[in-house]
């Protein structure tokens, strides 16, 4: 028998600037049974991944990204070297390597809207790598993942920009719904892909990082997912566990803290949300050094945003700076 494991993460949902970014893993395990042992895909695939990066063996590192993230004042590496790595790596066989953002975006399912500062600017893909050194790494992964009976089915990446975050915030009354609107979009196309039998799994296992220090997600799915039964199993500060009932199927899945340092599906989500959001302020900071050349980049976080939005002052209008800013 086989399982679907699926990882959710977010990234980017405090920053004053720039999108939250929610993205989606799902891997296939063949030979797995009811009553085995929790996947333990880090060590499944230990042959070409690893946990902390700088491997003599030259293995991937897939982890939590604030792990994998190097700060952005780093002068000898750049700060995206090892997100990078592990989500091209670990893109589905059928992808195509991409040469840019925009294909990378497109393969990920990325969408940014049309405000000027996330147009296409020219940034190739990879941004610390050469081609061959992804192609090398692939492979090694590509080899890791045939042996184990491993398959990554998808990598997906929902993107939220200013306008549409604080719409919903609004709208709701609280910018958790940001979150929940976009774990809701992965959650349907996830269930409707396994009930078709597009995802050929016959179980199928969705773990998502604890969102915020909430234990009670029974109303948020029922919400998000409607035809769809939910029924709490868990409630407690250890995880949040609930069963999905529809179309004869039954799935489960589960909110805690810290999952990405448990589950690998997590941790690629986790790296994959990250590697978006970066891209996409690249795109912004590059925008605006063309407006303000003088103007140092910012990350979006609230402390610098306050000090960017002060330097580009002369040259942004009242209509930009309200069109760019998270009023939530």
């Amino acid at each position: 028998m086989s399982i679907a494991l699926c990882g959710i993460d977010e990234a980017g949902f405090g920053p004053l600037l720039g999108p939250l970014t929610v993205a989606m893993s799902t891997i296939i395990l063949n030979d797995w049974n009811p009553g085995d042992p929790r996947p333990d895909l880090w060590k499944i695939l230990d042959q070409a991944i690893v946990k902390r990066p700088g491997d003599r063996k030259g293995r991937v590192a897939i982890d939590d990204s604030k792990t994998l993230k190097l700060a952005n004042s780093s002068k000898t590496r750049d700060p995206l070297i090892h997100l990078e790595k592990g989500v091209l790596s670990l893109m589905p066989q059928s992808s195509m390597q991409p040469v840019d953002v925009a294909e990378l975006f497109d393969q990920l399912g990325v969408f940014l809207d049309d405000s000027p500062w996330y147009s296409p600017a020219s940034l190739a893909v990879p941004v610390a790598h050469t081609q061959d050194q992804i192609r090398i790494s692939k492979a090694m992964v590509q080899s890791a993942l045939q042996n184990q009976g491993v398959e990554v089915v998808s990598i997906r990446c929902r993107a939220l920009c200013e306008t549409e975050f604080n719409a919903i915030a609004s709208r709701a009354g609280s910018k958790a719904a940001t979150t929940a609107t976009a774990i809701g979009e992965h959650l349907r196309w996830l269930w409707c892909n396994w009930t078709a039998g597009e995802l050929d799994a016959e179980h199928l296992r969705i773990v998502c990082d604890r969102q915020g220090g909430r234990t009670s997600y029974q109303a948020m799915l029922t919400g998000i997912l409607p035809g769809i039964t939910v029924q709490r199993l868990e409630e407690s500060d250890r995880y949040s566990r609930y069963e999905l009932h529809a179309d004869d199927r039954t799935a489960t899945i589960t909110f805690m803290p810290e999952a990405e340092s448990y589950h690998l599906p997590v941790a690629l989500a986790s790296m994959a949300a990250k590697l978006v959001r970066e891209l996409a302020m690249r795109r912004f900071n590059i925008y605006w050094a063309h407006r303000s050349p003088e103007i140092k980049p910012t990350a979006g976080y609230r402390l610098d945003a306050a000090r960017w939005l002060k330097d580009i002052t002369p040259v942004a209008s009242a209509q930009e700076r309200a069109a760019m800013i998270r009023r939530v």
